[in-house]
């Protein structure tokens, strides 16, 4: 049925994070130094929402809402990516637009082909891609199979968490 999530399955999907501390500061810029304890925190998440073109998008929030997350990968046949759909789309796209969110399907409203990392992408190359891509979330695909995505969010939960010490010097 068009309202049914991905099989429960668990891929690896960690994404390499090196030894970098992420901070993001205000500004949106990379600094700071992560630990071996920071990285293990990073875990995109392995089981994300995912759901056909075919969704209504009444449907997809009410997953959304229920899983407490903030995007849908949309995906056909065997977790092939085709599209993301973020709680931005369904304000800007759909609210404010006057659509109807249960005639108005995933398809509709998705962006297309979203820029994508693997699992071994680097957490500095996520956090430039999303600054540069000016997205909050991005899909992990491997073998051409959604398997999970990274937060801007996870990021900020992370250098809240337990900033490292700065030097006084770059104070």
């Amino acid at each position: 049925p068009a309202d049914t999530v991905a099989a429960d399955q668990d891929p690896p999907c960690g994404v390499t994070l090196g030894a970098l501390y992420i901070i993001i500061d205000i500004d949106g810029s990379l600094e700071g130094v992560m630990s071996e304890h920071a990285e293990a925190q990073i875990v995109r998440r392995q089981n994300p929402l995912m759901l056909p073109p075919s969704t209504n998008v009444m449907q997809a929030a009410r997953h959304m809402h229920t899983q407490n997350v903030s995007a849908v990968l949309v995906t056909e046949g065997d977790a092939r990516l085709v599209g993301i759909f973020t709680e931005r789309d369904a304000i800007s796209r759909v609210l404010a637009a006057g659509r109807d969110p249960v005639a108005t399907t995933l398809a509709d409203v998705m962006t297309n082909n979203p820029e994508t990392i693997t699992p071994q992408t680097t957490a500095t190359e996520v956090l430039r891609l999303m600054q540069d891509a000016r997205v909050r979330h991005l899909p992990v695909v491997q073998d051409g199979k959604a398997v999970g995505i990274v937060s801007r969010n996870d990021f900020a939960a992370l250098a809240s968490a337990d900033p490292p010490a700065r030097p006084a010097s770059s104070l």
